[in-house]
C-alpha cells in the first residue's frame, strides 16, 4: 500500500494537485483545473499497471469539478461528495467523469484519449442522476461490467432534494450494525433524520442484495389494516381469492434476498413489529431496517438511537456554523432559500443571506393560513397545544415549538429582523427552506442564535 499511496501522490503532484487526505486505500485530492487531473488520473493507472510486490492492484478514479471550501488543511462541499460517489460506481482500472468535468476537458484532451458516454446514472447520495462517462486512453482497459449505480440495481428508493449532510459516524456505525444483524430499528424524536439515515445507509448496501432494495412508507397510512397491502403493492402483488394477502406477500419474498425498510412504524407499532417478526422467521436472505420513535420490541432486534446532529459549542458565526453539521444544514437550505450560488464565509456574508432569505411562519398562524403554507410547499412552525394546528404539523412538514418558548420565537424574529425586513402580519412572514426532517430544537437553536448574532453585527 505505500508503494500504491507514492505512485498516486507523485502522479497528483506532478500535475499540479495536491493530496488532502488518504482513507484507507483511497486517496482524496484537488487541482486548479479538471485537465490536471485527467494528466494524473492517466499517469497514476498507467504507472499502476505494473504489479506491486507480485500484486496486481486495480484503481478505480472519480472526478467531478465544483467549488469546495478550504478549512483547517480540508476542503468541505457537496462537489467533494459527488466525486466520491462517483468513484465508487466504478470498477477497478476506470476513470469515471461527470458531465460538468467532460465538458470542460472534452476538447482538450490527450492523443488518442477519448471519452465514452455511460449515460444518466443514479448516485448513492440520493439526489439528482448525474451524467457519467468514462476515459478511454491508450494501453488501459476499455471494457467493464455494468457501472454499480442504482439504476443497476432493482430498488424503489426516493430521488432527495438535498444532499445528504454529515453523519460520517453514524454511517459507519449503523452499516456495522447491519452487517450482524437481520433487524435493525433506528429509533429517536420525530425530525432526528431517522429516515434519511435508513435510506443513506440501503443506498449503500444496495449491491450486496441481488433482488433490491425497497422501501415502505408507513406515515400516510391511518389504520393497521393498510399495512400489509402497502407491503403488497410495493411488489405489485395482488390479492387472491382463497388466498390472505400476508400468505402471498410472504411467499413472494421468501427467496428473495433483498433489503426492506419499514419507515415510520411508531403509530402502527404492533402490527409492524408482528409484520416483521413474520418475514424474518419465513424469509432466511431477507434484512429489515425500521424507522420509529420506539423499538420494535421482538427477538433479534438491534436497535441504534439517532443521535442529533451536532450544534456551534456557543457562538454563532459563519465560521462555527460551518464547522458543525447542524450548521451546515442551515447555511445550506439558507443558501437555496436566498438562491445564494456559494456558502458564506463571514460574518458579513451571513448577515446578507440572512436579509435575502425569508425563513419563518411564525406561531400563532390561523388554522387557515398553516393550510395555505403547506400547500405551497412551506414547511411551518406551529406551537404545541394549538389543536388542529399541532395535529396538521409532522417532521416533514415543519417544527412543533413548546409553548413556553413560543414568546421568546417571537421576540427573538422580532428584534433580529424587525429593522432590517419587510415584515407583513406576524403569521405570514415565509419560511422557505426545503424539505428536510430535522430535529426542531436543533434548528431552532442554530437559528435564533444565528439570527441574534447577525442582529448583533448590524446594529
Amino acid at each position: 500500500m505505500a508503494k500504491h499511496d507514492a505512485i498516486l501522490r507523485e502522479a497528483i503532484e506532478a500535475n499540479n494537485g495536491h493530496v488532502i487526505k488518504t482513507t484507507g486505500d483511497g486517496v482524496h485530492a484537488v487541482f486548479g483545473t479538471a485537465l490536471d487531473a485527467i494528466h494524473a488520473t492517466l499517469v497514476g493507472q498507467n504507472q499502476l499497471r505494473a504489479p506491486l510486490a507480485d500484486l496486481q492492484i486495480q484503481v478505480r478514479m472519480g472526478l467531478h469539478t465544483g467549488e469546495a471550501e478550504l478549512r483547517a488543511g480540508d476542503y468541505y462541499g457537496q462537489a467533494l461528495n459527488r466525486a466520491a460517489r462517483i468513484m465508487s460506481i466504478g470498477h477497478g482500472g476506470q476513470i469515471l467523469l461527470s458531465a460538468i468535468t467532460a465538458e470542460l476537458v472534452r476538447e482538450h484532451l490527450p492523443a488518442e484519449t477519448t471519452l465514452h458516454d455511460l449515460g444518466q446514472h443514479r448516485l448513492k447520495d440520493l439526489i439528482r442522476p448525474e451524467h457519467i462517462y468514462q476515459l478511454n486512453a491508450p494501453n488501459l482497459p476499455i471494457e467493464f461490467p455494468a457501472l454499480k449505480s442504482l439504476n443497476t440495481f432493482p430498488n424503489n428508493l426516493p430521488l432527495q432534494l438535498t444532499g445528504f449532510i454529515g453523519r460520517d459516524k453514524e454511517m459507519a456505525e449503523a452499516e456495522q450494525l447491519l452487517s450482524a444483524t437481520r433487524l435493525l430499528t433506528f429509533i429517536g424524536p420525530g425530525g432526528t433524520g431517522k429516515t434519511r439515515l435508513a435510506l443513506q445507509v440501503a443506498a449503500d448496501w444496495l449491491a450486496e442484495f441481488q433482488d433490491g432494495v425497497w422501501l415502505v412508507e408507513l406515515a400516510p397510512l391511518a389504520a393497521s389494516d393498510y399495512v400489509v397491502p402497502t407491503l403488497a403493492t410495493t411488489f405489485e402483488l395482488r390479492e387472491t381469492p382463497g388466498i390472505h394477502l400476508i400468505h402471498l406477500v410472504i411467499d413472494y419474498l421468501r427467496a428473495k434476498q433483498l433489503l426492506l425498510i419499514l419507515d415510520n412504524c411508531e403509530h402502527l407499532i404492533e402490527v409492524c413489529a408482528q409484520l416483521a417478526d413474520q418475514l424474518l422467521h419465513a424469509c432466511p436472505a431477507l434484512k429489515l431496517i425500521a424507522s420509529s420513535r420506539e423499538a420494535l420490541g421482538i427477538t433479534g432486534e438491534t436497535v441504534y438511537r439517532v443521535p442529533p446532529l451536532s450544534l456551534p459549542e456557543k457562538t454563532v458565526s459563519a465560521e462555527t456554523l460551518l464547522a458543525c453539521e447542524a450548521g451546515r444544514l442551515f447555511i445550506e437550505r439558507a443558501a437555496k432559500a436566498a438562491e445564494s450560488p456559494t456558502p458564506p464565509k463571514s460574518s458579513g456574508d451571513l448577515r446578507r443571506l440572512l436579509d435575502q432569505a425569508d425563513l419563518f411562519v411564525l406561531p400563532g398562524t390561523g388554522g387557515l393560513a398553516l393550510q395555505q403554507a403547506m400547500a405551497r410547499g412551506l414547511p411551518v412552525i406551529a406551537a404545541e397545544g394549538d389543536g388542529s394546528q399541532e395535529d396538521m404539523v409532522t417532521p416533514e412538514n415543519g417544527w412543533l415549538v413548546p409553548p413556553a418558548d413560543r414568546a421568546a420565537l417571537a421576540a427573538a424574529l422580532q428584534s433580529a429582523l424587525g429593522q432590517r425586513r419587510r415584515l407583513r402580519s406576524m403569521g405570514e412572514v415565509s419560511f422557505r427552506l426545503a424539505h428536510q426532517r430535522f430535529h426542531p430544537q436543533i434548528m431552532l437553536d442554530v437559528f435564533l442564535r444565528a439570527l441574534r448574532e447577525t442582529a448583533a453585527g448590524a446594529a
